[in-house]
């Protein structure tokens, strides 16, 4: 008899951390960029360097030293990821001023996109 109890407890724990994990998914998730405010936010042209990052239409356009590539991108939280599945993936992190900040340093965005 203990022993069902025990097992009901558990079964129901799992059940609402479950519940929890589910409800806990929201639309600052997003894959590609599509549906949330976040993600539209980020609309636009970033120069950094040598690099520019412009995301429009769900996709991010990395122009690296002349080398272009468009990848697909999620964010999750303060984090953009530019998904490159052949290189690696780049991660940004979105700050509160709008710029994005990486590895190779802190980007800005355009006022006036083009």
């Amino acid at each position: 008899m203990r022993q069902s109890f025990v097992g009901r407890v558990v079964a129901s724990s799992i059940i609402v951390l479950l519940a929890f994990g589910i409800a806990g998914c929201n639309s600052k998730q997003s894959g590609g960029g599509g549906g949330s405010s976040s993600a539209k936010s980020l609309d636009g042209v970033y120069h950094g360097g040598m690099m520019t990052l412009t995301i429009k239409d769900k996709k991010a356009t990395m122009d690296i030293g002349g080398e272009t590539k468009t990848l697909d991108y999620k964010v999750e939280g303060n984090k953009l990821t530019i998904i490159n599945p052949k290189e690696g993936d780049a991660v940004f992190t979105i700050n509160d001023d709008g710029t994005l900040s990486g590895q190779m340093g802190t980007m800005s965005k355009n006022a006036n996109p083009a």
